[in-house]
C-alpha cells in the first residue's frame, strides 16, 4: 500500500510480531510499536483501525476502550469475529480473561455501540467477521455531505 502523504502507526502487545512487522513493512511513514491499547493512550489521528483485538479482551477493557476512543477519532473501523463454528453462540460477548477468545458483537449488549456502517464477511466457512465503521458524532453531518468521505465510500460499497 502506498502510504506517501500519510502516516501509519501499528500497535500490538506481542513484541515478536512488532519486530517482524518492522522488518517487513517499516518505512519513513510506517511505524510499529509494542504496547497495550487497553492502557496506552494512542496518538491523535483521523482514523483508528482495530482488527481482531477486542475479541481477546475482558468486557471492562472493551467498554473503557470504546468510551475513550470512539469520541477521540473522526473515524474508527473495528473488526472482530461475530460467529464461529468453533464456539457456540452462548459465548457471544461473554466476559473472558484477557488473552482468551470469543465472538464479539459490539452492537449487542452489554455494549450497544451504534455504527454508521456494518459489513459481515465469511472466512473459509469457519468464522464470520464484522467490520463496523464509527463516525464521531460531531463529524457525522460533514461525513455525509462530503462525496469522498470514508462514510460515503463505505455506503456505496456493493457486495457481489
Amino acid at each position: 500500500m502506498d502510504w506517501s502523504g500519510n502516516r501509519y502507526l501499528g500497535v500490538d502487545i506481542v513484541p515478536e510480531l512488532i519486530a517482524g512487522l518492522r522488518q517487513s513493512f517499516a518505512s519513513e511513514n510506517v511505524e510499529f510499536l509494542a504496547g497495550d491499547m487497553r492502557t496506552q493512550k494512542m496518538p491523535k489521528a483521523d482514523l483508528l483501525l482495530c482488527k481482531d483485538v477486542l475479541q481477546h479482551w475482558d468486557l471492562e477493557s472493551i467498554e473503557a476502550f470504546l468510551s475513550r476512543n470512539l469520541r477521540r477519532y473522526r473515524y474508527a473501523l473495528i473488526t472482530n469475529d461475530v460467529a464461529s463454528i468453533h464456539m457456540g453462540s452462548e459465548m457471544l460477548n461473554a466476559d473472558i480473561p484477557v488473552g482468551h477468545w470469543r465472538p464479539l458483537d459490539l452492537e449487542c449488549l452489554p455494549f450497544g455501540a451504534r455504527a454508521q456502517w456494518r459489513f459481515d464477511f465469511d472466512i473459509r466457512g469457519e468464522w464470520t467477521k464484522r467490520s463496523l465503521l464509527f463516525v464521531r458524532q460531531r463529524d457525522r453531518l460533514m461525513a455525509k455531505t462530503r462525496r469522498m468521505s470514508a462514510y460515503n465510500s463505505c455506503r456505496g460499497l456493493q457486495i457481489a
